[in-house]
């Protein structure tokens, strides 16, 4: 997680950057497993991560990423987000699929990137350059999935 501009001041950043370092320390413990050999509890934290991650990716796209869209602010680093967010998805279900220890590492890493990327680069551009509406409705949507529980 990043700390060089303060974007964690924003709530809704805040929750999304306490997501990442909570998907980070689970993928720490995946690769911890995979390489003690325990194939079938580095699995059950990928599981996990997937429930994470598929939340996390919710909320960003129906708030932040679909408010900086309305905007016309970074469109296409927010589609290529969202693309990315389809791959991890898809990697993670088809690495749990085949029980595959080498492609949940190459996904978990993909992952990692693409956290980092989010919270070093997305956030802050969106904390400068996102307008103060736009927040309120991000917050709005954030809100609503939060309040429904499981954010379907």
């Amino acid at each position: 997680m990043c700390s060089y501009c303060g974007c964690e001041a924003e709530p809704v950043i805040s929750l999304l950057m306490d997501d990442h370092a909570t998907v980070t320390s689970l993928i720490g413990d995946a690769e911890g497993r995979l390489n003690a050999g325990d194939v079938a509890r580095a699995f059950e934290v990928a599981a996990d991560i997937q429930v994470i991650f598929g939340r996390h990716s919710r909320m960003e796209e129906r708030g932040l990423f679909a408010q900086l869209q309305a905007a016309g602010e970074a469109t296409e680093e927010v589609a290529t987000l969202v693309v990315e967010h389809r791959k991890i998805t898809a990697g993670l279900s088809a690495a749990a699929g085949v029980r595959d220890g080498a492609m949940l590492k190459r996904v978990l890493g993909f992952l990692m990137a693409h956290a980092q990327t989010e919270d070093n680069d997305l956030f802050p551009f969106a904390l400068q350059r996102l307008p103060n509406e736009n927040w309120g409705l991000v917050e709005e949507v954030h809100q609503a999935m939060l309040t429904r529980g499981a954010m379907a």
